[in-house]
């Protein structure tokens, strides 16, 4: 019993020489510790703002919630945005960047409202410094099955096969691209590349203020998106708002990015506002002429939070290196945060 200090009477005999047994009683002290759980650890979440109803099953966005100590148990967990318990528990394991890195993700729900988000693990709280906007948006679905000539907007059965074609045609700010599990190879022909991009955000359209333009993986699947001819996965050019989550890309080829950021040149057309989160790049790095896996130039207030970069190589007798991840050009008020690069 928590916190309780136990006393338990015992029963004693002694043998006399008359063979009598002299029943007593002593006290025994049990000392039992408080039971307690150390308390779960937000550190950051992949979007900050969605709605909380449309898309599958008519529950809202999906939020990946970062951070230690959720336990192993997902049935122990409890999840309020604003005050209100969220309608779905999806996945509880490692995030795709970092295995020392729990990930957590829900389904909000139509009980969920704009305010704090906060974990609640065996009755034991965490931090509520993290908090979510309730907004508009719609949900758009990709698979390696999906068509895009019959693919339906807010409908998971009914998947599109390419971003880019969602790009140019109709996706707004505040809609969400959400990626299916499997193997996306950019070399193939089948992924509707525009100009070697899988997703092509290019500066005819961007999120807003209050409405990003989110392009995430499905919570819980693994999303591997690959090249051995140097196609980028995600390349925004002067875009701003956007939000780039749970997503693993691979390079077989020698250089070559994965994820860009970049504006048009050093003094205007800046990217701002972006958020890249819980991303994995391995492969690729060995550079006649420099390369990087990440790039990230010419942008503000951005954010790029659980970036895993592993298993380059680089040949030792290039004189030019590789960068791992590139931080370069005009940047202001940029976060980088939980990042790693191993092998």
């Amino acid at each position: 019993m928590k916190g309780m200090t136990m006393f338990k009477l015992v029963p004693l005999c002694f043998k006399t020489k008359k063979l009598l047994c002299l029943s007593s009683f002593i006290f025994v002290l049990f000392l039992f510790p408080a039971i307690s759980h150390a308390a779960p650890k937000v550190f950051y979440t992949d979007i900050i703002s969605g709605p909380n109803t449309g898309g599958e099953n008519n529950n809202g966005a999906y939020l990946s919630i970062f951070g230690k100590d959720f336990g192993t148990n997902i049935n122990n967990i409890k999840v309020y945005v604003g005050g209100g318990e969220v309608a779905r528990y999806i996945y509880l394991g490692s995030s795709l960047s970092r295995a020392d890195i729990q990930q957590l993700s829900v389904q909000l729900g139509s009980n969920t409202s704009t305010g704090a988000i906060r974990v609640v693990v065996s009755g034991v709280e965490s931090n509520t410094d993290q908090a979510f906007t309730v907004r508009s948006g719609n949900f758009y679905f990709i698979s390696l099955t999906g068509n895009d000539s019959t693919g339906q907007v807010n409908d998971i059965n009914r998947p599109y096969r390419t971003p880019n074609y969602l790009w140019t045609n109709g996706l707004n700010a505040g809609d969400f691209v959400i990626a299916r599990g499997g193997n996306y190879n950019l070399d193939s022909g089948n992924e509707g590349l525009e100009s070697g991009r899988w997703i092509n955000a290019a500066y005819d359209r961007s999120g807003t203020t209050n409405n990003p333009m989110t392009f995430m993986g499905y919570p819980g699947e693994t999303i591997k998106v690959y090249s051995s001819t140097g196609s980028v996965a995600f390349r925004t050019t002067r875009g701003d708002w956007f939000v780039l989550a749970n997503m693993w890309g691979h390079i077989d080829a020698n250089s070559g990015k994965m994820f860009e950021v970049s504006g048009v040149t050093q003094d205007v057309d800046i990217s701002t506002d972006s958020r890249f989160v819980n991303l994995l790049i391995t492969g690729g790095g060995i550079a006649e002429s420099g390369g990087s896996q990440f790039e990230l130039m010419r942008a503000e207030r951005f954010k790029l939070l659980g970036l895993t970069v592993r298993d380059s190589a680089e040949d030792p007798s290039n004189i030019s290196r590789a960068h791992n991840i590139y931080l370069g050009a005009r940047m202001q008020d940029v976060e980088v945060g939980w990042c790693e690069i191993s092998n």
